[in-house]
């Protein structure tokens, strides 16, 4: 899948330290890339990877590029990210499941010291979850779900794609989930 996604004079939030924020019209933002993704099975193993690039579309306003040079992505947003999905059946009523998700390092503008503002690096994030489901006596009904994720507790953020110093959102660390599912209808 490529895609070019363009928005032409948007309203963007600029952060100003002196009134806070302020709107401004840009002259382009938008993002141009792909995504590619790849699907294997047999009977009982499936495999899923997945890859995607993104970079800022040509016409974009310096807005959405920080001031340090050695950076050609959008803020906010990573310019590289892969995923690895691996499901097995060890048993019939047994499937074992593993993940790695990976994205590379992103900036957004945050305060620095002393009031002063600027590019911050939000590092790489490579996170593994893995889980497995019972289906008791093989059954199509009645499955049981034990996953952990985050396996590693990687300290994980989703810095917005702004210039306006918000701060970045923090997601959970390692997650321990247990869920019953029971299907009234076939």
């Amino acid at each position: 899948n490529a895609y070019d996604t363009r928005i032409k004079n948007p309203i963007y939030v600029v952060y100003d330290p002196v009134t806070e924020q302020r709107y401004a019209n840009r002259d382009a933002a938008g993002t141009t890339g792909l995504d590619a993704r790849l699907s294997l099975g047999s009977k009982r193993t499936t495999v899923l990877a997945g890859y995607g690039l993104n970079r800022p579309v040509s016409q974009a306003d310096s807005l959405a590029w920080p001031t340090d040079s050695t950076f050609t992505g959008t803020m906010g947003l990573p310019e590289q990210r892969a995923y690895l999905v691996l499901a097995w059946d060890a048993l019939p009523a047994l499937t074992l499941r593993g993940q790695a998700t990976w994205r590379e390092a992103t900036r957004t503008i945050q305060e620095l010291n002393g009031g002063t503002y600027g590019p911050v690096l939000w590092p790489e994030e490579l996170v593994f979850n893995a889980g497995l489901t019972w289906r008791p006596r093989n059954s199509n009904r009645l499955s049981i779900n034990a996953d952990c994720r985050n396996l590693t507790d990687v300290n994980r953020t989703i810095p917005g794609p702004t210039g306006d110093v918000v701060t970045p959102f923090a997601l959970n660390g390692r997650t321990w989930n247990l869920g019953i599912t029971y299907k009234f209808i076939q």
